[in-house]
């Protein structure tokens, strides 16, 4: 595609037609010729294909039919499809229309619909592409002019290959992540534990934890260190929790969890602590030690039954006990005793025997049995028995109590017994003074007393018991214990345990994820106690912006004096002063007998680390003087600040001075605000605008930031750009006018270049090239004109130059002769474009011809 063209048509009269028979003055012609090729432009496929990872669908025009010697311009429109499938706006696709050139000479075109990465797993979308032409012309027609875009979705979803695992504990655990499909970035996921009836620092250690994700690969594995510790246990589990991922594109699956069972690798022997037994029948009750190797987590229960041998149950022992019942062993515990009834039935018989056996009760604990039954020798003494006046007695903290033994019959002579102390939850020498303890009988006196201090140790433990029992070897001959001859003291406690925070402040960094509140109580607590801690917004706030409020429940197990809740922190990335907030022990969940201690509430403080600079986004900012201004982008980099502030931006010369202050630009000092949460803040510096081609201009800006907001917001590496004027002027150089006639008798053709569209600060040269037509007209080489190119110079400031043609003078009779004129930029500028670029230079020819006006005359004589 060319457009119209021209070429000369010359006339010729052959010289043998006479005189008669001349060429007239318009013996030239110009031939012109359309240009009939019509190209055709259109999408060069019906389907154009991307991806949310590429976040670009590529689109191509091409030309069939030839090519142009002008650029063509098509418009491509991206629209959402009826029913929509992907849409616009940039929630899937940019639906901005956009123009694609094809260069000339060229046969097609390129350019990208911009597609939004989103995490959302949505499948094959579609939109629509339609072509429209750009720049009308009668020889480019639209062939193909509609396209559909289609959107891959990339989404990447990652989940746990297990819904569970198991490890034996001192193993490390390894737990593997699955892709849906392999990413083409590399990316973190962020894993948190969560403790179930496993304890995190005690059975594993868990926490927050960074896992990075090659680019390409289908699945992921870490581990997790399990503690061995030598307590005998249940299996335990955890949970572990995907939390997070870092990049579009990527989605957390259903299987975000998954659960870690600890297989226990202890075990313990539970035994009866003698494979035989002695009794008194007279001593009521036999005590029996059950014991076990090893400390448990949880209450072991045993079976004890008990079988006739000699002796008959309900008749010899057992009155009061069944013969088959359950025995506990509390969790923490190395020994528990339990006693059988023996009774005294005042018959001579013997000796008498029965067996105790044992049975473990299943349960989650790894548990075996040792001596698991033994022989109870039951001795019938049918004389004195001595116990106690009563076998259960209770008495508060701090008193002196007095216990009375007494005799069945009496003695002629002085009986003398030991009576020994059996601790139980109370313990001789710290709730009471042990035994043992001497009492004695006078003749004839059937009852004895002894004294017993009990401790007052202000120390809030519940109650407490202990047993006393007559040492059976102190007894002399004749005298025996009488059965369940066992008094039980309980000591009633009178202290209260007092609640409390171990500390009144905690401060932590608000990137360490968490914040430990240790919450303290009276040493030795006889039972789990469960106690509410709630917390109250300071100037942090809860709910998941600063920290993630309570309520929580914190269990202080039996035997603790405290325990521990973590308070998860959130690390926000935002600049902003230290933040606190409190927690309180909630009193209405607390015991009997429990009061706060001295700080029921603790302040935790937060501590800002964050820091932010802020810099001009790019090096060099662009405006024309076309738009009047330049707008100048300063970014944050770290994050964003909790609270407004502002910098200032200086426009400055540069030296040399490029750009004028004051005549091409604005030196007004410029405030750029940056709001809460925001990272990016613009300002605009004022261009003036003039008609003076001068070419790009640039000048300096300098930003500042205030020292007040302090060492968190500083200035960045980035701290001073240029700022760069195009000037818009743009002017068109071009012939005068489309013919230039000059004479032979003149000896010169006068030609005239112009501008049009305003001056300029500096010379602008062309140059004009005469040349001899197709076919000639004029011959060049000095035959009849000059054809050596020329130049002509329009001075700074001016709007016109001229220069001269050499026309040769000949005697030849020729008529009108004509050449071509070609006008050329000799010192190329954006800013200045040729406009009418041809014309024609005309001789005209001033060769007189003298001749007669007719060839005969006639005359009449005189």
């Amino acid at each position: 595609v060319e457009g119209p063209e021209e070429f000369n048509l010359m006339l010729t009269v052959p010289g043998s037609l006479g005189p008669a028979i001349t060429a007239g003055g318009r013996n030239s012609a110009i031939g012109v010729i359309t240009d009939s090729t019509v190209l055709m432009v259109e999408f060069a496929s019906g389907q154009f294909t991307g991806s949310e990872s590429s976040r670009v669908v590529e689109v191509m025009v091409r030309l069939r039919g030839g090519t142009s010697r002008t650029p063509i311009t098509v418009t491509v429109t991206p629209s959402e499809q009826t029913p929509v499938s992907a849409m616009g706006s940039g929630v899937d696709f940019d639906s901005t229309p956009f123009n694609i050139t094809i260069d000339a000479g060229a046969t097609e075109g390129r350019d990208n619909v911009s597609v939004t990465c989103d995490d959302v797993v949505e499948g094959l979308e579609m939109f629509d592409l339609i072509l429209t032409l750009s720049n009308g012309s009668t020889q480019v027609m639209l062939g193909r002019d509609s396209a559909d875009g289609e959107i891959i979705d990339s989404t990447v979803s990652v989940r746990f290959s297990q819904p569970s695992y198991e490890v034996i504990e001192g193993e490390n655990v390894m737990i593997t992540i699955d892709l849906s499909q392999p990413s083409t970035i590399p990316f973190d996921v962020i894993i948190d534990t969560m403790a179930g009836n496993a304890t995190d620092g005690d059975d594993y250690n868990g926490g927050m934890m960074t896992i990075n994700v090659p680019a390409g690969v289908t699945s992921q594995s870490f581990t997790i260190n399990i503690i061995d510790n030598s307590i005998v246990e249940c299996n335990e589990t955890f949970d572990v929790t995907i939390v997070s991922v870092t990049t579009c594109g990527v989605t957390i699956g259903s299987d975000n969890n998954t659960e870690v069972w600890i297989a226990d690798d202890d075990g313990a022997i539970v035994s009866l602590s003698q494979s035989e037994y002695s009794v008194g029948e007279d001593d009521n009750t036999i005590m029996v030690d059950l014991t076990i190797s090893a400390m448990t987590s949880e209450s072991v229960v045993v079976e004890v039954t008990l079988s006739d041998g000699s002796a008959t149950a309900g008749v010899d022992y057992a009155m009061t006990t069944s013969q088959v019942f359950i025995v506990t062993i509390p969790a923490g515990s190395r020994s528990r005793l339990f006693s059988i009834d023996i009774i005294d039935d005042m018959i001579q018989e013997g000796n008498e025997t029965f067996s105790i056996t044992i049975q473990l009760i299943p349960s989650c604990l790894s548990l075996s049995l040792g001596t698991s039954s033994s022989t109870v020798n039951i001795i019938d003494d049918d004389v004195i028995t001595v116990c106690f006046d009563q076998l259960t007695n209770r008495v508060p903290e701090g008193e002196l109590v007095t216990f009375n033994l007494l005799l069945s019959g009496s003695s002629s002579a002085s009986i003398a017994v030991q009576v020994a102390s059996v601790n139980g939850s109370a313990f001789g020498g710290v709730d009471f003074t042990p035994g043992p303890y001497n009492v004695m009988f006078a003749p004839g006196v059937t009852n004895a007393s002894f004294d017993v201090q009990i401790t007052d140790d202000g120390i809030y433990e519940g109650n407490e018991t202990f047993s006393l029992i007559v040492d059976p070897s102190s007894l002399p001959s004749r005298v025996l214990l009488q059965a369940n001859c066992v008094l039980v003291e309980t000591i009633v406690d009178d202290d209260m345990c007092t609640v409390s925070f171990a500390r009144s402040s905690y401060s932590i960094d608000e990137s360490d994820g968490f914040v430990r509140i240790v919450v303290a109580v009276c040493n030795d607590l006889p039972d789990d106690v469960v106690i509410r801690v709630t917390t109250q917004d300071g100037s942090a706030v809860g709910g998941g912006q600063d920290y993630n409020s309570g309520p929580y429940m914190l269990t202080i197990p039996a035997g603790s004096d405290r325990a521990n809740i973590r308070i998860p922190i959130i690390d926000d990335n935002s600049v902003e002063a230290d933040e606190d907030f409190f927690v309180n022990i909630d009193m209405t969940s607390l015991p009997a007998a429990f009061t706060l201690g001295s700080v029921a509430q603790t302040t935790v403080t937060i501590r800002n680390e964050d820091t932010i600079t802020v810099r001009f986004r790019q090096r060099r900012y662009i405006g024309s003087e076309a738009t009047g201004s330049i707008l100048v982008t300063l970014e944050l980099v770290g994050g964003t600040s909790a609270s407004p502030f502002n910098v200032t931006v200086t426009p400055s010369e540069q030296s040399p001075v490029s750009a004028q202050g004051g005549v091409d630009f604005a030196t007004s000092q410029q405030t750029a605000r940056f709001g809460v949460g925001m990272a990016t803040s613009n300002i605009s510096i004022s261009v003036i605008v003039d008609d003076i081609v001068e070419g790009p201009e640039e000048f300096n800006l300098m930003l500042t930031v205030p020292g007040s907001l302090g060492p968190a917001i500083t200035a960045g590496g980035r701290n001073s750009a240029i700022g760069v004027i195009t000037d818009s002027t743009v002017l068109m150089v071009e012939f005068a006018s489309g013919q230039f006639t000059g004479s032979e008798s003149s000896r010169v053709v006068e030609v005239m270049v112009r501008l049009r569209g305003g001056t300029s600060r500096t010379p602008i040269t062309v140059t004009v090239t005469p040349s001899e037509q197709t076919p000639v007209s004029a011959m060049g080489s000095g035959v009849d004109f000059d054809s050596t190119p020329f130049n002509i110079t329009i001075d700074a400031g001016a709007t016109e130059g001229r220069d001269n043609v050499s026309v040769t003078c000949d005697d030849v009779v020729e008529g009108l002769e004509m050449f071509d004129l070609i006008l050329t930029l000799s010192n190329g500028s954006t800013q200045v474009m040729l406009g009418r670029d041809s014309a024609d230079g005309e001789i005209m020819d001033s060769t007189v011809s003298v001749s007669f006006s007719e060839s005969s005359y006639e005359v009449i004589e005189g």
